[in-house]
């Protein structure tokens, strides 16, 4: 019994550091705090004033202050014995690799190495959270708490995982490794009313920065990250965290804070940032209470892409993206706390949320996203998978995500890969997507791009893969029999060599002797009907906006086999006009699940808007071109992740696909979106 309420005490501690109280009853109570402290120090405040307006003189602004620190420890240069007294321990995970370090919501930190072993580290002096991991993967920082106490009192500790040694650097909380092995951290007490603070290396110097630009909010201050290219902090900072803030470092000084202004998020707070490359963060978007007390009702891992492009009040503008909502995942908490993180393309195929992790590598990026102690593995496909329970915090080894552990490999297409003992794995999680096939007679129709959409369940993580192996399997007999028509089919099964996913991009493999086996789709209509149902097929999943296929690596022979030449890179298209079609396409994906067209309404101009009518008209047609909307929206989503091009006939228009006419003379559907970001004409399908 003794031992139990002892970890109970832990857990509860660890769990209240973590606590974020909601902003506006902090605010009331606070209120209350300082009214009492007005009265108890106004006479000790009147005698501190004079002295106080002299150091306002002669001391320098906090705003950007150099201090005289001793430079933040290298990864590859650990500090000198005499700082602290060292303590020993064991090399973590032996001669395997160490792929992440959980933090535990009991106050442990537990190494989870490659071949599926759990190790507990630095346990036994204090409540231990919030690591990071060097680049080099043999340094840690993390926070200790005393096991008694307020919860206030945060050590940052630096460790050696190789040898165990560890060394108390000070007060602190929030670290987070630079790609030169220096880190950065939050000093301060959350919640206090006072400002965070930054503290951050630059060079040999550090330097004290404010979370927030504009003097002492009571606010708090969270998930520290560094973008990759050594340049930028990013941070959450506001009320609850509800707003992305970076610092610019590529001086011999910091700037000054700056807040990231957000396009496409309307509501919510947006939180536990991650840097996945340079300019790019993946967070948690949480939302969309905006009711006092109603707790928030939805949440979702996005990505941000910062555009470079200064908006109003001094904002950095960034463009938002969905990659996976988590409405339909059963155990999901929508309130926090949150927790994110990149994994390289690390994946899991033998999982038990009480036990060990045995990791491969797969081919998707992938984040482990903590939600209320529970971490799931996100694929950039979408995908998503319980990983462990009791989790509050993890950090992913920079040098252990890309490599094979211990010599591993994925599941081959036709069979599971086998447990590390003789227990049998659980059942993958599974979920619904979408295989697009074309119709009977649609070559005689002149509609060679009409694809349908048809359920199909695959396992997940890797559901893009899944769905192609599907379509590549072709339609059932049911589904010939009513109207579906596809090359694909018994022949063409297995073709799939791999997919791999590179900033937007599906980049797909097939077999050679997929060419054999079709040779019908090389004429124009066959082409474009089989590029139809391949791009439908991918360009449903968020994170994918455009397709690259090739034959066993060779790009240019797969289009030379349909007889079109090579898509090249996507024409950088002015900012007004990338964010008009991001908002077109979204909102007719949002039709096609829906099948309420007002968003797509709203975004038709009232004046020089063409598809044979007004917008009323417009909306009218689509909603009535085959009694549902789903094929005049799905056709209007698809021809956005096509290559555009400017319009010969009028230079101030892009549109999708290249080549389309303006007049209506070809079948659509077409697409054309103005430089200053007016959506312009939309030729749906007939």
């Amino acid at each position: 019994m003794a031992d139990l309420e002892d970890r109970l005490r832990r857990s509860l501690q660890a769990r209240a550091a973590d606590v974020r109280p909601d902003p506006r009853t902090w605010s009331r109570v606070s209120e209350r705090i300082r009214r009492r402290r007005i009265v108890t120090v106004a006479v000790a405040g009147l005698g501190l004033a004079g002295l106080l307006a002299v150091a306002a003189v002669t001391l320098p602004t906090v705003l950007n202050t150099r201090v005289d620190f001793t430079p933040a420890p290298l990864a590859t240069q650990p500090p000198a014995a005499s700082e602290a007294p060292a303590r020993s321990g064991p090399a973590v995970c032996g001669g395997d690799v160490l792929v992440a370090v959980f933090a535990t919501t009991d106050g442990r930190l537990e190494a989870s190495c490659g071949g599926g072993s759990v190790e507990t580290i630095f346990d036994g002096e204090g409540l231990e959270s919030a690591p990071a991991i060097s680049p080099d993967g043999t340094k840690i920082v993390f926070e200790r708490r005393p096991e008694r106490g307020d919860g206030t009192e945060v050590t940052l500790v630096f460790a050696d995982l190789l040898t165990g040694e560890e060394f108390e650097r000070g007060h602190g909380y929030g670290p987070a490794f630079g790609p030169d092995g220096q880190y950065a951290s939050f000093r301060g007490v959350q919640g206090d009313g006072r400002q965070p603070e930054l503290v951050v290396p630059i060079g040999e110097e550090l330097f004290t920065v404010p979370v927030f630009d504009a003097g002492v909010e009571e606010f708090t201050a969270s998930d520290l990250t560094w973008d990759p290219s050594g340049d930028r902090l990013y941070w959450s900072a506001g009320y609850e965290g509800a707003a992305l803030w970076t610092l610019d470092l590529s001086g011999d000084e910091p700037g000054d804070p700056q807040r990231i202004g957000v396009y496409g998020v309307d509501s919510g707070a947006l939180l536990a940032p991650a840097a996945a490359e340079p300019g790019v963060l993946v967070v948690v978007h949480q939302c969309c209470g905006g009711v006092e007390g109603e707790a928030p009702t939805g949440v979702e891992l996005g990505r941000v892409r910062l555009s470079g492009q200064q908006g109003e009040g001094g904002t950095l503008e960034a463009d938002y993206t969905v990659i996976r909502d988590f409405v339909d995942v059963e155990g999901f908490s929508a309130l926090g706390p949150f927790d994110v993180e990149p994994a390289g393309t690390a994946d899991a195929f033998s999982v038990d949320p009480a036990g060990p992790i045995e990791w491969v590598i797969g081919e998707a990026p992938t984040w482990i996203v903590v939600s209320d102690g529970i971490a799931w593995l996100v694929s950039d496909d979408g995908g998503v998978r319980r990983l462990r329970d009791s989790v509050a915090t993890v950090a992913i080894n920079p040098a252990g995500a890309g490599d094979r552990p211990s010599g591993q490999v994925p599941p081959s297409d036709d069979a599971t890969a086998p447990p590390t003992d003789a227990s049998e794995p659980p059942a993958p999680a599974t979920t619904e997507v979408q295989v697009y096939f074309g119709a009977s007679g649609q070559s005689e129709t002149g509609d060679c791009a009409f694809a349908r959409a048809y359920p199909r369940q695959v396992e997940t993580p890797g559901v893009a893969r899944g769905a192609l192996t599907a379509l590549l399997a072709g339609p059932t007999q049911a589904e010939v029999d009513a109207g579906a028509s596809s090359f694909f089919g018994e022949p063409t099964a297995g073709a799939l060599n791999s997919v791999r996913i590179n900033d937007g991009t599906a980049e797909v493999d097939f077999a050679g002797f997929l060419r054999e086996a079709i040779p019908n789709a090389t004429s124009s209509c066959g082409s474009t009907q089989l590029l139809s149902e391949l791009d439908n097929t991918l360009l449903q999943f968020p994170s994918i906006e455009r397709t690259r296929y090739s034959f066993d690596g060779d790009v240019e022979a797969f289009y030379a086999w349909l007889q079109r030449s090579v898509p090249g890179d996507e024409p950088e298209l002015p900012g007004p006009t990338a964010q008009m079609r991001d908002r077109v396409r979204d909102a007719a994906r949002f039709a096609v699940q829906s099948g309420d067209l007002d968003e797509i309404e709203s975004l038709i101009p009232e004046e020089d808007f063409f598809c044979g009518g007004g917008a009323g008209a417009c909306v009218d047609r689509w909603r009535d071109a085959a009694g549902d909307v789903s094929e005049a929206m799905g056709a209007l989503a698809e021809v956005l992740g096509r290559e555009p091009a400017r319009s010969q006939e009028r230079p101030d228009l892009w549109v999708w696909p290249a080549g389309f006419p303006l007049d209506g003379s070809a079948p659509g559907p077409g697409v054309a979106i103005s430089d200053d970001g007016v959506w312009r004409q939309y030729i749906a399908p007939d």
